[in-house]
């Protein structure tokens, strides 16, 4: 089995800040089932060495963007870039060792919302072609197996779950009713409380965003990192 983790950048809806943050993303990572606990134990391992936070009294937890911007747990820490910086980019030996694959689906939501009257949600639109594109990777790299997503919780839950079976069962809503051929009966909602593997997910899906927001600055040397792992990239226009 190959596990997909997903996780989202941006506000998952449309409304009055759609035009002042038009960009959505979501990430996907995946993972063979016999690397589990490979990738589980060497994310644990570097998130044993983070810093402890004074206000909570736990270790300082892995989240690409508090680390980026010396925010949440990590705002003590804010002046010491070796360690924010260090902690965030120390996940990238665990993406390189274990050979894993990136991918990601991305919309501007004005661009949507001006082109359908009722258009799919953010959350929905993203996990449809992220499912895609994992359905195109298994044809090459593992056509005799299934995937299951793994996808972060959030409000729109009942939706994505709903979108998942109706690709499974029916076709997708927005690819000529293609179905997916090699996904799973069940999903799975985590979050990076639960899984180790999902904080890698949740690293991409930061820089990725970062990239598609046209964002010009040490960052970019992240998508560069990344950039050997990516399935099937597509350039980014930052609009």
């Amino acid at each position: 089995m190959i596990l997909a983790y997903m996780d989202e950048s941006g506000e998952a809806h449309y409304g009055k800040t759609m035009h002042s943050r038009p960009h959505f993303l979501r990430s996907c990572v995946l993972v063979r089932e016999n690397q589990l606990g490979s990738v589980e134990a060497a994310v644990r391992k570097l998130c044993g060495t983070f810093p402890m936070c004074s206000k909570t009294g736990k270790r300082c937890r892995f989240h690409a963007t508090d680390m980026f911007w010396g925010t949440g747990d990590w705002t003590e820490h804010k002046a010491d870039i070796d360690m924010t910086i260090g902690a965030l980019v120390g996940m990238f030996p665990i993406i390189r060792d274990h050979n894993l694959s990136i991918t990601f689906g991305h919309i501007r939501k004005p661009q949507i919302h001006n082109q359908y009257s009722r258009p799919l949600s953010p959350a929905v639109l993203t996990f449809v072609q992220c499912g895609h594109i994992v359905e195109s990777w298994m044809q090459t790299h593992a056509s005799d197996q299934r995937w299951l997503p793994c996808v972060g919780s959030s409000q729109h839950d009942k939706e994505v779950l709903e979108a998942f079976h109706q690709c499974r069962k029916l076709g997708s809503p927005v690819r000529r009713r293609i179905k997916y051929e090699r996904a799973c009966d069940a999903i799975s909602f985590t979050s990076p409380v639960n899984s180790e593997i999902f904080l890698i997910s949740d690293l991409c899906a930061f820089v990725f965003s970062r990239k598609q927001q046209g964002k010009d600055d040490w960052t970019l040397k992240l998508y560069e990192a990344l950039s050997p792992h990516i399935w099937r990239p597509w350039t980014f226009k930052p609009r």
